[in-house]
């Protein structure tokens, strides 16, 4: 689902505007123009701009040249969050990509709203299949069409290189951009901070409460914990964010606006629940070479040499995550067009399958 098309007028205008901005970067380029642009989906997702596109140019030798580049931005109207790091998501790709994590290359950063009506940045475009959410990878797609022993193979390549990004000493890298602590505040707090101004965010949008999530953010307060260990934490680990090569190998890790310092365990348990959505949620079983929970965590512990100690608590904070996310969603006018007539989605955004599975969670 997106939550509008790119219109004709604004595809010329960002490529007109592109096309200016990269004459400058690339100033030998010669004849340099871009080429098959699309917006896949629309290009207007519920977090970000994301559009596809060829750069064409002739070298200074004469020779052709030509490399396949995504624009990523912010959205125009109606954000999903209440505040968007352009700096973060470009910044950490570099980090990465110095530490051999397969992200594209980060290629041009630029905060001037004034090229396209907004900020932006630039990245390679990385070959590889995604496996769809909607409908769930557990029901079609390339997963879906694997064998049982390919498909442990592509959600343990998963699992692998998101062990890895957490093996990273956080310490080495260069990120301003993001906060390990403040004020004495650990990583989960100061995530908890966030998501708590997100429920506020929400709930002034809304005009009246959210009574599960309200009940969840008071159980995670009170039972706050010191984490043990802190990681760049990838804050959207999910088969969702990964390239498989032709191999079915881990091509590419991508999306990194809810990145954070912190417990490393929060990914784990956000990359279960979000698992679990599409097909426990969906009351479907998972498909047969698909690694369950406790074979998860036990391939993650050897990955890492630490073991999983607070996932209850992740994931109830992981419940409590997307339930604020999808509540966001289903309060967007676009909603009332996508939805079966007599849908309403004020109740889905109080009451949608993140929400019930807290209900479950802490038997509220």
């Amino acid at each position: 689902m997106t939550a509008r098309s790119l219109s004709a007028t604004e595809q010329a205008r960002i490529t007109e505007g592109l096309e200016a901005f990269l004459k400058t970067r690339l100033p030998d380029a010669g004849n340099l123009h871009i080429s098959a642009f699309s917006s896949p989906g629309g290009g207007l997702g519920f977090s970000n701009v994301t559009c596809f596109f060829d750069l064409d140019w002739q070298a200074p030798d004469g020779q052709p040249r030509k490399r396949r580049l995504v624009l990523r931005c912010p959205p125009r109207s109606e954000p999903l969050f209440p505040d968007y790091c352009l700096a973060k998501q470009f910044r950490i790709p570099v980090e990465l990509k110095a530490h051999s994590i397969p992200v594209p290359e980060p290629l041009w950063l630029e905060e001037d709203p004034a090229i396209i009506g907004t900020p932006f940045f630039l990245m390679e475009r990385l070959d590889g299949a995604v496996l769809p959410d909607m409908p769930s990878y557990h029901t079609a797609g390339p997963y879906y069409d694997a064998s049982p022993d390919i498909r442990e193979k592509m959600w343990f390549g998963l699992v692998d290189v998101m062990a890895r990004i957490h093996n990273i000493d956080w310490k080495s890298l260069d990120m301003d951009v993001l906060v390990t602590a403040r004020d004495g505040r650990h990583g989960t707090e100061l995530q908890l901070d966030y998501w708590e101004n997100y429920l506020a965010w929400l709930k002034a949008a809304a005009g009246y409460p959210f009574p599960v999530l309200e009940s969840a953010l008071a159980w995670l307060r009170g039972n706050l914990y010191v984490p043990e260990y802190l990681a760049l934490c990838w804050g959207d680990a999910r088969v969702g964010n990964v390239l498989y090569g032709a191999d079915c190998s881990v091509a590419g890790v991508l999306d990194w606006e809810m990145a954070f310092f912190g417990d490393p365990e929060a990914d784990l348990a956000w990359c279960l629940f979000l698992d679990w959505e599409t097909w426990g949620g969906a009351g479907i079983d998972p498909l047969p070479g698909h690694p369950g929970k406790e074979a998860t965590i036990r391939r993650y512990e050897a990955q890492t040499g630490r073991k999983v100690k607070n996932l209850f608590f992740n994931e109830v904070l992981a419940g409590f995550k997307h339930g604020l996310i999808m509540a966001t969603i289903f309060r967007r006018p676009e909603m009332t067009r996508l939805l079966p007539t007599g849908v309403d989605p004020n109740e889905l955004a109080l009451n949608n399958i993140a929400s019930l599975r807290l209900k479950s969670l802490l038997n509220l």
